[in-house]
């Protein structure tokens, strides 16, 4: 599927001397009404279309599977794509750089039931987090903006989940586990039971590769087997981590 990328053009569009030069008998339209009053694309048009063109350059990347979601980094040199194909049973992490538009790095992921539709990344940009689930065995992939793959680590054990007790809901797209990095470059990882309503959750340090605080958990009151996370976020302001749930 085609993935369509665009940047902002930095040279300056008009000179000093390049404006239409209206003068006032070029404000009235044909029925007598001042031209500021019809609004619309074609007004722009007529007068100040030299303002509209090539405001971005666009240049077409061709993917093998179909994208489900994508990010740029934040470090503006890099947009990195998930795209899985039509059976949910082969995934890809692919980067492609902002300068050169060449892939960086594409990393595959295959299994029996393949679910993804997050990529998180620290405050650099540097590092990307990929968390997954292939028929409710919940995984977490780390890499690089080079490509190097930290560590990819098994969700289940760590919370003491069976397989068969996270797996996803079908025709939604969410994995039952999120992530995000905090201000110290950790990941805290979220995963969702549905069946028992827990939410479990633990800090992970993939600069040592190991979890650095232990596994908690919480039961989501009021709740049925269709909610699960959506997103979670980290906080700059408050240094608190937030999960919001279907």
């Amino acid at each position: 599927m085609p993935m369509k990328l665009e940047k902002d053009i930095k040279e300056p569009l008009l000179s000093a001397g390049d404006d239409d030069k209206a003068t006032s008998s070029d404000c009235s339209s044909d029925d007598g009404h001042p031209e500021h009053l019809h609004h619309g694309l074609p007004q722009l048009e007529k007068k100040y279309s030299q303002l509209f063109r090539d405001l971005a350059v666009s240049h077409t990347v061709e993917t093998e599977l179909n994208v489900i979601t994508c990010i740029i980094s934040y470090d503006s040199k890099h947009v990195v794509t998930l795209s899985v194909d039509e059976r949910l049973e082969h995934g890809q992490v692919t980067c492609t750089s902002l300068q050169t538009y060449e892939e960086v790095f594409k990393i595959d992921i295959k299994g029996d039931w393949v679910v993804m539709n997050e990529i998180e990344q620290n405050i650099p940009g540097q590092v990307f987090a990929v968390p997954y689930s292939d028929n409710g065995k919940l995984s977490l992939l780390v890499v690089k903006n080079t490509g190097e793959v930290v560590s990819t680590i098994e969700i289940n054990p760590i919370c003491g989940l069976g397989d068969d007790c996270c797996k996803p809901i079908i025709g939604q797209p969410n994995p039952m586990v999120t992530a995000c990095f905090d201000h110290n470059d950790d990941i805290y990882v979220s995963a969702f039971h549905r069946e028992e309503r827990m939410c479990h959750f633990f800090l992970y340090s993939y600069k040592e590769g190991q979890v650095i605080r232990e596994v908690k958990s919480f039961e989501l009151q009021n709740s049925t087997r269709l909610n699960f996370p959506i997103k979670t976020f980290y906080s700059e302001v408050k240094h608190e981590i937030y999960t919001f749930f279907r």
